[in-house]
Formats: C-alpha cells, sequence, structure tokens
C-alpha cells in the first residue's frame, strides 16, 4: 500500500591494476556524483589481474564471498541493485534515476557511531516493511572509505591509478548478513552489527 523512496545501489568489482577499470573510473564518478543525493555505490576490489593492496586486506573477509555470489569472472563488472548486469563505462546518471523512480516496499532508517576507545562502528538499522513479506531476505552492511588517495601510483599495468572512491572496508557482521524474518504490513526489524 504504500511505496518509499528508493536508494538504489551499484556494486562495483575492479581493480587497481586494471586499465579497464581505470578507464570507466572518470564515467561512474560522474554518474555517482551526479546521482549521490538518489543512490549509493560500493566498490569492491578483487583480487585479479594484477596487485590491489585493498584486496589483500578485504578478499578472505568479504570480497571473494561477493565474487562467487554474483559469479563475477572479469573486472571491470558490476550490478545495480543486485540483479541488473551493467558494464561501468556505459552507466549513466538515468540508469540510477530510473531504479529510484520505482520505488520501494522498504523504508530504512540507518544511524551509525564510531567509538575512538576500540577502533570500532556500531550500526543499527531498522527495517520497516509495508507489505507481507516472506522470511529469508537478508540485510546486507557494508562499510565504505568514501575516498582512498595514495601517493604512488597503485597500478602494475600502463594507466596509473592513485585516487579509489567508494571503497568497501568492511561487510557487518559478515558477508553472510543478516537473516530476516517474515514481515508483516508496517512491521519495522532491527538490525545491529
Amino acid at each position: 500500500d504504500s511505496i518509499e523512496v528508493k536508494m538504489p545501489l551499484f556494486e562495483e568489482f575492479n581493480q587497481s591494476s586494471c586499465d579497464a577499470c581505470a578507464q570507466a573510473t572518470p564515467n561512474l564518478d560522474s554518474v555517482f556524483y551526479h546521482s549521490r543525493n538518489i543512490g549509493n555505490a560500493v566498490r569492491y576490489h578483487v583480487s585479479w589481474p594484477g596487485q590491489d593492496f585493498m584486496n589483500q586486506e578485504t578478499n578472505t573477509p568479504f570480497v571473494n564471498s561477493r565474487v562467487s555470489f554474483y559469479g563475477v569472472t572479469g573486472v571491470p563488472d558490476a550490478k545495480l541493485d543486485g540483479s541488473i548486469d551493467i558494464y561501468p563505462g556505459s552507466m549513466r546518471t538515468s540508469d540510477i534515476a530510473t531504479e529510484a523512480a520505482l520505488g520501494s516496499p522498504f523504508k530504512i532508517d540507518l544511524s551509525a557511531t564510531y567509538n575512538t576507545s576500540t577502533n570500532k562502528y556500531s550500526v543499527t538499522a531498522n527495517v520497516k516493511s509495508f507489505g507481507t513479506v516472506a522470511s529469508g531476505l537478508k540485510a546486507q552492511v557494508v562499510l565504505t572509505v568514501d575516498t582512498m588517495t595514495y601517493t604512488q601510483n597503485q597500478s602494475t599495468e600502463s594507466i596509473p591509478q592513485y585516487v579509489f572512491p567508494q571503497v568497501a572496508e568492511d561487510m557487518m557482521p559478515s558477508s553472510s548478513g543478516t537473516t530476516l524474518t517474515a514481515f508483516t504490513p508496517e512491521q519495522t526489524q532491527t538490525v545491529n552489527v
């Protein structure tokens, strides 16, 4: 009965030593800048075709499982809202706007804090459904870094790469996410990670 404003999610799989990824990045940066108020982006760094120091930290905890989940076999690759295959170099702001216009049967209120003593983030997400939904949906919480900037080139290929926006840093509590129970209309479930 109700449709909430939808914030589409764009998930890119890339690598710091990937010329095709570097060629797609200016387009994606422009799309994300122009759709920053209506969409979200997560960029996962994979272990091929060359070296990637970000991947060395994130591959085992969660990137490899996302690669397996989506069946990614090459980079750059991407998913819009988890199901739409889209090549990052051809992504357009209108793609995000079209998905946002569809609306969502869920409303998610999110709050996050960082504890400087323990160096840990805490996130609370209140997920409200406006309809009946069967159990089994997964709530995925991804912590990203706005922008990682290196003083030295990170690529072993021909196009130098220094700046990496929306880098996935962690998935909480893990890459398995949090399984939600069945929803009834107007019901809210809380995820704490």
